[in-house]
């Protein structure tokens, strides 16, 4: 059986707790962003706008990253990607 594995660059973690063996990627960063789900509808476009914020912020940093690093998905060890 071949196991096709997805390297994974840049993981943001919202409200969650350490993510452990779980996810392996070059970077993981905890974003100060409470979860959306715990509000109504008001809430939830707050925090979209506040997801959308940090993106556009990190953005041209991810896209420099992205094209100097090897294809995203393939067979290999997965710790290779990073």
């Amino acid at each position: 059986m071949k196991v096709l594995f997805i390297c994974i660059k840049y993981v943001a973690k919202m409200d969650v707790p350490n993510l452990g063996d779980m996810i392996t990627a070059k970077w993981i960063v905890d974003w100060d962003i409470p979860d959306h789900a715990q509000g109504g509808i008001v809430q939830y476009r707050k925090i979209r706008q506040m997801i959308t914020d940090k993106i556009r912020a990190e953005l041209p940093q991810l896209s420099k990253s992205r094209k100097r690093s090897a294809p995203s998905a393939r067979q290999a060890d997965p710790t290779s990607c990073i």
